[in-house]
């Protein structure tokens, strides 16, 4: 289970149909649950250095992900 998070979302992408949203979470427990398998193909804690091997949904996100990494 994730703690709430301390703050806005790093990173965020709106269109009408679509949120995607990244937060930073510094406290967590367990191991991460794909609690809406009709919405998500797998959830999972990376690094930075998994990046070049995650299948993405859009292309535009690995900027994205590697740019909120860094930080």
């Amino acid at each position: 289970m994730a703690s709430e998070p301390s703050g806005p979302p790093m990173q965020e992408i709106q269109t009408a149909t679509f949120d995607m949203q990244i937060w930073l979470l510094d406290r967590w427990t367990g191991t991460p649950v794909n609690a809406a398998p009709d919405e998500h193909d797998t959830v999972a804690w990376f690094a930075r250095s998994d990046l070049d091997r995650l299948r993405l949904a859009h292309e535009s996100y690995l900027s994205m992900l590697t740019a909120v990494l860094v930080t």
